[in-house]
């Protein structure tokens, strides 16, 4: 048996992955309110994944501090589906990101998809970007950084980078109304953002700009949501 998990149907996209692990054509922002992602995440970030109510995977994010304004982002997300307690389907990705004065200087990208393996690099020499990813090759000259849906920056863009595949692909991301969720095992406030076009998916931020949330319909009939274990949040928010 072998789910596919990383080509799950999304509306006229494709993915499980995909909507989830993309990089950004961007100005260069940091959070809501311009902080550095150790002042919005502190711990880091760590999200339960799960398809249909039940728990699949893991996803976290980590930052590192190199100096007052580089940093390194490291992001890991696994998926391990069973049947009968029988592990059928595995899959893990894993992306390292250098930042340097509030932009991304180089990002490296692989997946193993139940052991097929890709990667996609990206590399700025000067003000070109080169992204090599498993059937493409671009160069562009616009500036570039990922989301790992960290970044609240994002909400603002039109293009964005599969880091699966390589290509740009265009976006359109709207907000809705203000509700509330559950995260860190609590109610919170949060905002939607809705993607659509190539990518159709929904990611809530706090007051902050804090991600907190993330769900899309998959194919198979299957509802997929990141569920918050950590993500910044203090006692009084």
């Amino acid at each position: 048996m072998k789910l596919n998990i990383r080509l799950f149907s999304i509306g006229n996209g494709s993915c499980f992955l995909g909507c989830l692990l993309l990089s950004v054509i961007a100005t260069p922002l940091y959070g809501a309110e311009k902080l550095a992602p150790w002042d919005l995440y502190p711990k880091g970030l760590t999200f339960d994944v799960k398809r249909n109510g039940d728990r699949v995977g893991r996803h976290t994010v980590a930052f590192k501090k190199n100096g007052k304004t580089n940093f390194q982002v490291n992001s890991i997300m696994t998926v391990s589906v069973t049947l009968l307690s029988i592990p059928v389907y595995r899959y893990r990705y894993t992306s390292e990101t250098a930042w340097q004065d509030g932009q991304m200087i180089r990002l490296m990208a692989e997946q193993d998809d139940d052991g097929d393996v890709s990667r996609v690099r990206a590399v700025r020499q000067g003000q070109t970007w080169t992204i090599t990813g498993p059937k493409a090759r671009v160069q562009t000259q616009k500036p570039l950084y990922p989301t790992d849906h960290w970044h609240f920056g994002v909400i603002k863009q039109t293009e964005v980078l599969d880091t699966l595949t390589g290509k740009i692909t265009d976006v359109t991301i709207t907000p809705g109304e203000v509700e509330s969720i559950r995260a860190q095992g609590r109610s919170v406030n949060a905002t939607p953002y809705r993607y659509t076009g190539d990518i159709n998916t929904t990611v809530w931020y706090d007051h902050a700009g804090r991600w907190v949330k993330m769900a899309f319909e998959a194919g198979e009939g299957s509802d997929m949501e990141y569920y918050c274990i950590q993500c910044g949040l203090a006692a009084n928010d």
